[in-house]
């Protein structure tokens, strides 16, 4: 049906719903409540998270989701054209060897974009090893730029990089601290 017939879920209505919930598990004995000792927490808890959409604060999943997209970026970038992501850096006659490596570390770009877009709706235990590891990866390039820039050995291209990996940076110890 289309969305003017759509009828919008109150807290009222998750209140009704979830005392409905609530007293059906503690009148049947034999309501699954996945461990949890308590049937009308369970029913509650089940009808916020189902209220909720899928689990995650929107912030955090925006940070994993554009980070995905930029590093996969990234890893394309070295993998189809290394020469030109890594111009003014990489010489336009670079020897097949540095091309052969350039392409290679495109790899684990791709691979840790894949477990950032994957990991936008997992549980807070394992969000937060993903949150630390971009936290690491991010913070350690941010470092690498800022001694770049200023030491005056980096592309000009480097400050746009390093503004970029300071928000990424931001970002996710912002949203590892929620």
């Amino acid at each position: 049906m289309g969305g003017a017939l759509a009828r919008r879920t109150s807290i009222a209505d998750v209140g009704r719903s979830s005392l409905g919930l609530a007293i059906a598990a503690r009148e049947r004995s034999d309501v699954v409540t996945a461990g949890h000792d308590d049937p009308a927490r369970f029913a509650i808890s089940i009808t916020l998270e189902l209220m909720s959409g899928r689990r995650g604060d929107p912030m955090t999943k925006l940070t994993l989701a554009l980070s995905a997209l930029y590093l996969a970026l990234v890893g394309l970038a070295l993998m189809f054209f290394p020469i030109q992501f890594g111009r003014d850096a990489v010489p336009t006659d670079a020897p097949p060897e540095l091309l052969a490596l350039l392409r290679l570390l495109g790899g684990p770009f791709l691979g840790i974009a894949m477990l950032n877009w994957l990991s936008r709706n997992a549980e807070p235990s394992t969000l937060r090893v993903v949150l630390l590891a971009n936290i690491v990866g991010f913070g350690a390039v941010a470092a690498n730029d800022i001694w770049g820039v200023a030491s005056g050995e980096a592309r000009d291209i480097a400050k746009l990089f390093l503004v970029i990996h300071l928000l990424f940076t931001s970002a996710f110890v912002a949203a590892a601290a929620r």
